[in-house]
């Protein structure tokens, strides 16, 4: 038998830059699915929970990078604090 662990993240958008999670419900199913999953149980303060908070903490002090994979966006809402481009130095 093959646990799946389902979650749902409620964020909401911070004043500043980033994300806060407000509510974590998880639930736990059997693969294959011969049977239903059980009830999602609000894990807000669970370690998963924890984990999230701590990368999005993270990732608001810009110590992760923002994920923008699109080398051609020049949007200056997804530029790092700490890098400049070499025209900037010229």
């Amino acid at each position: 038998m093959e646990l799946q662990h389902y979650h749902w993240l409620f964020l909401t958008p911070t004043e500043n830059y980033g994300w806060r999670l407000v509510l974590m419900f998880s639930s736990l199913g059997n693969a294959p699915a011969n049977q239903p999953p059980s009830p999602p149980q609000d894990t807000s303060q669970g370690v998963i929970a924890q984990a999230v908070r701590l990368w999005l903490r993270d990732c608001r002090a810009g110590s992760i990078d923002s994920g923008n994979t699109d080398p051609g966006n020049t949007d200056s809402d997804h530029t790092d604090s700490g890098s400049t481009d070499a025209k900037e130095q010229e």
